[in-house]
């Protein structure tokens, strides 16, 4: 027997055994509408398909027919263009097609609302300003136009960050990404005013260059220490006594930088000086060879010994003389 022979009984054989022959017909009958969920339009989801042939109706549910409209929008597929992606198919006779003139197809989505993006933006402001300020003392102000966010079908993520970080005297960006079952879906910036509210030490009524501070020339005003330069006060317990180097104006910020200790030692004045060494302390009359303020350390001769020392100034009569433990 020849080889052709042989290989065409071996052909003939292997076609009768095989199950595409028997395979029996499958129905597939396109919708007018339908709504799809990801990115590619499948066969399945815009059509219905019966048969005996499981295998092959998860083939042709699988079939793409091309991208999908963009979430919450449609597009209209004619049976000419069906036809044409359905090519790699229609060769197939045990198929039936039941197509319609034309099929719309929409794409599920969901809506995100503008407020749920300012709402984690927010949060994230809060966040990295820390639990030391009070929420009552923050205002924190969306300056970027914001719309609903129209996306797909899915789990939704909210993730704000501070590329940045937090800014007083210049916008705060938020960067704000949108993920859809983990995956980023959309990105964008949004900027924030925010600002922060204290009670600021101010002028109660106008005060004289010079002038000792007493808690009745100071009073608390709330006001937004963004558009303040570092080193206002809060606390005006560490003022009073102090003395103001420059006269200021009724409302006027009292700024760290403005005071001073007042001089209550002059130079040539006479005083006790005062050292202690241990449990024993021994005076002496001494001259002040400096002027200095409560607690600065300045020049003293001893009237009797001649001897200069190094002395911290007590008050406006006596000072410690400085051993050589800095006692």
């Amino acid at each position: 027997m020849s080889k052709s022979i042989i290989l065409s009984l071996l052909s003939f054989l292997l076609y009768i055994q095989s199950p595409l022959v028997f395979a029996g017909p499958i129905t597939v009958t396109v919708a007018e509408q339908a709504a799809v969920t990801g990115p590619i339009i499948t066969l399945g989801e815009v059509a219905s398909i019966s048969g005996d042939d499981a295998e092959r109706i998860r083939n042709l549910q699988q079939a793409k027919l091309g991208t999908a409209p963009v979430p919450g929008s449609s597009v209209v597929l004619t049976s000419q263009l069906l036809g044409m992606r359905l090519t790699a198919f229609s060769q197939d006779a045990s198929i039936e097609w039941r197509i319609p003139s034309s099929l719309t197809v929409t794409t599920r989505s969901q809506g995100i609302e503008q407020q749920k993006l300012i709402e984690a933006a927010t949060a994230a402001i809060r966040a990295g300003i820390g639990s030391a300020v009070q929420e009552a003392d923050l205002t924190i102000t969306p300056l970027t136009p914001l719309q609903d966010i129209v996306a797909p079908v899915g789990a939704v993520q909210i993730i704000a960050d501070l590329p940045y970080g937090i800014r007083y005297n210049t916008p705060t960006i938020v960067r704000v990404d949108i993920q859809i079952d983990g995956r980023s879906y959309n990105k964008s910036n949004i900027s924030f005013a925010v600002k922060q509210f204290q009670s600021v030490v101010v002028a109660a009524k106008a005060i004289s260059a010079r002038q000792i501070l007493m808690p009745e020339d100071l009073r608390f005003e709330r006001m937004d220490t963004s558009r303040l330069s570092p080193g206002y006060l809060t606390d005006m317990s560490q003022i009073a006594g102090l003395m103001i180097r420059r006269s200021l104006m009724p409302g006027a910020v009292v700024y760290d930088s403005s005071l001073e200790r007042p001089v209550l030692v002059k130079s040539g004045t006479v005083l006790n000086m005062v050292a202690r060494i241990g449990d024993i302390e021994v005076r002496a009359i001494g001259k002040a060879l400096q002027s200095g303020s409560q607690g600065e350390v300045i020049r003293v001769q001893n009237i009797n010994s001649k001897k200069i020392v190094s002395a911290r100034v007590l008050d406006d009569t006596a000072v410690q003389v400085l051993t050589l433990n800095g006692g």
